[in-house]
Parts: C-alpha cells; sequence; structure tokens
C-alpha cells in the first residue's frame, strides 16, 4: 500500500491523489508485511519503495499496488 495525500476534486467525489514525492508504504509479501517508505522523483519516474535506506526489491509476476488516504485506516489481516 502506498498512503498518500488526496484531495476531493468535484462534486462527485473523484480524488486527486499526490503519488509524486515520498510517504508511508505497506508491502505484503510472501506472507510477511513490511513497513516501509515510497519515494517517487517525478510524474516520469518510478516509485521506489524501501526500508532502513534499502530498496525493497518486489517478486516478479503480477503486483498488486493499492494507493490510500494518508488518514484512511487499514487494517491487515
Amino acid at each position: 500500500m502506498q498512503h498518500v495525500d488526496t484531495q476531493v476534486v468535484d462534486e462527485i467525489g473523484r480524488l486527486d491523489m499526490d503519488t509524486v514525492g515520498q510517504g508511508k508504504a505497506e508491502i505484503v509479501m510472501k506472507g510477511n508485511r513490511i513497513e516501509g517508505k515510497w519515494n517517487k522523483k517525478n510524474k516520469n519516474s518510478r516509485t521506489i519503495f524501501k526500508k532502513d535506506g534499502e530498496e525493497i526489491l518486489l517478486q516478479g509476476g503480477k503486483i498488486w499496488v493499492e494507493v490510500v488516504n494518508n488518514k484512511t485506516s487499514v487494517e491487515i489481516n
């Protein structure tokens, strides 16, 4: 999960999600939950996920990234 700042942009509730910058990340991989940070320098760069300054290498194959509001409480079980 990539935690980001969001803003409502219209009357039907569509959101603008700030996916450039940095923030909290939670990754579930091989049955383990890893808490770290994400960083994206600009809209054309890739998002980097890190824990303790080291890049988290994601497994090959299908990857699902959930982008959530910083103010949203998320439960993983």
